[in-house]
């Protein structure tokens, strides 16, 4: 797949204040874009448009293989979402976690890239403890291992590093960068010390 997403003219607003308007980017892929803008500026709003879980007031998003418009089943099949205020079932382990992912995603590989992620987050020991006895860093590390699997090439991550120590942000972004190839990965952060990942920048000043 060559993969990119453009946007034309994107504009969201609650009530009658328009947090962004006349919004226009290209996602391409092997590129890790940063949507950055001070708080409320509508930077978790994007992401939610992106993946098509949110429609815009104003605008269009639409991803493209190469010259050909993707569907937007096929879109969603395609994208690993990670935020913070994203719920985990709380009663599962993370092994049932994974094994549940998998069916979703139709994998019959990719078990060894569960198994990089939870040994690179060291999450091997709390694999069969069930997601309420997990610490808010620990619950954002199982995101990480359920979401950004193989087999979905679109990254869109909220504020990922959130509630993560410094050991964990940097394998996070080690993790990241050594496969952004062939991915689009659109990452929401205000972290000025995170800005230097990024290949590209959205900036939500409205």
């Amino acid at each position: 797949m060559k993969l990119s997403c453009e946007s034309k003219a994107l504009g969201h607003r609650f009530q009658n204040i328009f947090l962004f308007r006349n919004l226009n980017f290209l996602l391409k892929d092997s590129v890790v874009t940063f949507v950055t803008g001070h708080n409320g500026s509508g930077k978790s709003t994007l992401l939610k448009i992106v993946t098509g879980a949110m429609q815009p007031i104003e605008g269009t998003v639409q991803f493209f293989d190469g010259t050909a418009n993707l569907e937007n089943d096929v879109v969603w099949a395609s994208i690993g979402f990670v935020s913070p205020y994203q719920e985990l079932p709380e009663d599962l382990t993370l092994n049932e976690l994974i094994e549940f992912q998998k069916q979703m995603d139709n994998q019959s590989k990719g078990e060894e890239f569960y198994e990089e992620l939870i040994q690179l987050f060291r999450m091997g020991k709390e694999r069969q403890k069930q997601v309420r006895f997990f610490s808010t860093g620990m619950k954002q590390k199982a995101r990480f291992i359920l979401n950004l699997s193989q087999s979905r090439p679109i990254w869109i991550l909220d504020e990922p590093t959130s509630n993560l120590d410094p050991a964990s942000v940097d394998q996070f972004w080690n993790f990241i960068l050594a496969n952004k190839a062939g991915r689009i990965i659109l990452v929401a952060s205000n972290d000025p010390a995170e800005f230097h990942f990024a290949d590209e920048t959205i900036v939500l000043s409205a």
